[in-house]
């Protein structure tokens, strides 16, 4: 298996399009799932992913919950894991999903921290 140079890849969903679904990202918690396939010739040894999220995530691989993160922090701060998942993958299709919490900034209308 031959190294590639790392793909870095931001998706979200622009808070306009989460009003329209009837959600209001400013009070209230938004789940959101992405996800993909990848079909692969072989089992690979070694396949370290870096995963962040703006608050926190659940990282699955072929149907089993892997990992949560990262730690809440600050909005100036990114936080991020580095899990090896090769031992989730297969040879075939495989399915990597990741469920994103977006959690309000004043869920009461308070102003301030």
């Amino acid at each position: 298996m031959r190294e590639t140079a790392p793909v870095r890849q931001f998706i979200g969903v622009p808070v306009e399009e989460l009003r329209e679904a009837g959600y209001d990202p400013a009070r209230q918690i938004v789940p959101l799932w992405f996800g993909f396939s990848a079909t692969l010739a072989e089992k690979p040894e070694k396949c370290v992913i870096e995963v962040s999220a703006r608050s926190q995530f659940k990282l699955f691989v072929n149907g089993l919950s892997l990992l949560f993160g990262p730690c809440r922090g600050p909005r100036e701060a990114a936080y991020w894991d580095s899990p090896d998942i090769a031992p989730y993958l297969k040879a075939g299709e495989n399915r990597i999903v990741f469920k994103v919490f977006s959690y309000p900034e004043h869920p009461r209308g308070e102003e301030g921290p």
